[in-house]
């Protein structure tokens, strides 16, 4: 699991999560929080996934893919969701949310 910038186009926001194949861009039109900026005191935060293969100037082209509910529980855990929602601004998490341990 990574949350980080694209090497090229730095505004823009990269997640990498291990069992997909490839990273998900998120389309800044969408006012995301900055990953940095996400904390215990944010509660649940949701990203509009987009396939990041499919940019222009670091910004998404294709259809949404997906969302992902993120909540910083502790300082070194963290919970996570993907849904195959391309409609919904945000979800509740479901018994299916993986929990992450940095």
């Amino acid at each position: 699991m990574s949350f980080s910038y694209d090497i090229f186009y730095t505004d823009q926001i990269r997640i990498g999560v291990g069992f997909f194949d490839n990273a998900f861009a998120i389309d800044n039109e969408d006012n995301p929080t900055n990953p940095e900026n996400v904390s215990t005191a944010s509660g649940a935060v949701a990203y509009h996934l987009f396939n990041a293969n499919n940019a222009n100037k670091g910004l998404p082209t294709g259809e949404r893919t997906g969302l992902m509910m993120v909540q910083m529980l502790t300082d070194t855990r963290i919970k996570l969701e993907i849904f195959e929602d391309i409609t919904s601004q945000n979800r509740e998490f479901t018994s299916n949310a993986i929990y992450y341990v940095r």
